[in-house]
């Protein structure tokens, strides 16, 4: 889409938005946008100590531990885009991310994992992608091949969920490679008459959650989708889930706890668009613990890995997908 058009459709999206998110409940004024552009890090927020925590949670090899306990491709890919949208930000990384790419491109950890599925190889690239790799020949496999040839010719779908379609979107934009336009219709398709996405997309299509939306609404801005009412609808449901203090919930639901990784997805959507995201992200640092680390809410406060690498990159001001600067 060429850059005046571009710039014309985000410029209707908020005076779409504007009714909705302006609008008289707590969870909409807490998403209030003002138009102005680039979203940056709250003033006395330093992302040193998060920094430390995670490089103190490396392990010799270079990996980080995963939810089984042990090193694990993904969460070290995730940890990568943390520490290398820290380090553009300037924080301190050492040799962290050399590390963490030294233990992905060691034995046949790469192969192992990208085989995982497509929603892995998208995981992978993103985190080759942050570190500057190259996400088509790294390590004797290809990532970027994987995810390229895994769309669903009937659905238009990459993987088996909405989710894992917009990760690999922002995987494709990340590589440069062009998304073929079934793809944005497979995520019209998909959105919920609430706005959102949900995980689980067609099979479920009522459902809707912060995460899946912010992932998506990442997802179009990246590949320039040329319908920007998807965008702005899709801002309209997450205002649903923003509480009187800017932090977001999981969903709408009664039940829902304000949580770090909602917050910060949501953030990052809003940056994503050039969009304020103060609110949220001064409710993001809430979530912080003394050690430096993110818990995840207010019922499991404990140093949260998972929490600490999606806070860092939303509190360095940056959307995914994350290539640094050259």
């Amino acid at each position: 889409m060429p850059h005046h058009i571009r710039h014309l459709a985000r410029l209707l999206l908020f005076l779409a938005a504007i009714p909705v998110l302006l609008g008289s409940t707590s969870g909409a004024a807490a998403l209030a946008q003002d138009g102005t552009t680039g979203a940056t890090p709250p003033p006395a927020f330093d992302l040193q100590p998060a920094v430390e925590w995670l490089i103190s949670q490396q392990e010799d090899d270079g990996s980080f531990i995963g939810a089984e306990g042990t090193s694990e491709a993904g969460i070290t890919a995730d940890a990568i885009v943390a520490l290398a949208a820290a380090r553009q930000a300037g924080a301190d990384t050492g040799t962290s991310i050399d590390d963490a790419v030294g233990y992905l491109e060691s034995g046949e950890v790469a192969m192992i994992y990208i085989q995982n599925g497509v929603g892995s190889a998208a995981k992978f690239l993103l985190g080759l992608a942050a570190a500057g790799e190259n996400v088509d020949d790294f390590a004797g496999v290809s990532p970027l091949a994987i995810v390229e040839n895994s769309q669903d010719q009937d659905t238009g779908l990459y993987g088996d969920s909405i989710y894992v379609h917009a990760l690999s979107l922002l995987a494709l934009d990340a590589a440069e490679v062009e998304v073929p336009a079934s793809a944005v219709d497979a995520l019209a398709d998909a959105q919920a008459e609430s706005g959102g996405w949900g995980f689980e997309g067609l099979a479920n299509p009522d459902a809707a959650d912060s995460n899946t939306t912010s992932l998506v609404i990442q997802a179009l801005d990246a590949i320039e989708g040329d319908d920007p009412q998807l965008v702005t609808d899709g801002f309209a449901y997450l205002a649903t889930t923003i509480d009187d203090e800017g932090a977001a919930r999981f969903d709408n639901t009664p039940d829902s706890l304000p949580d770090a990784n909602s917050t910060a997805l949501v953030a990052q959507a809003l940056i994503a668009v050039d969009a304020d995201a103060d609110a949220q992200l001064a409710a993001l640092t809430q979530f912080q613990n003394e050690t430096g680390a993110f818990f995840f809410n207010s019922d499991t406060p404990d140093d949260d890995i998972l929490a600490t690498v999606q806070a860092i990159p939303a509190l360095a001001g940056t959307a995914l997908p994350f290539v640094p600067a050259a």
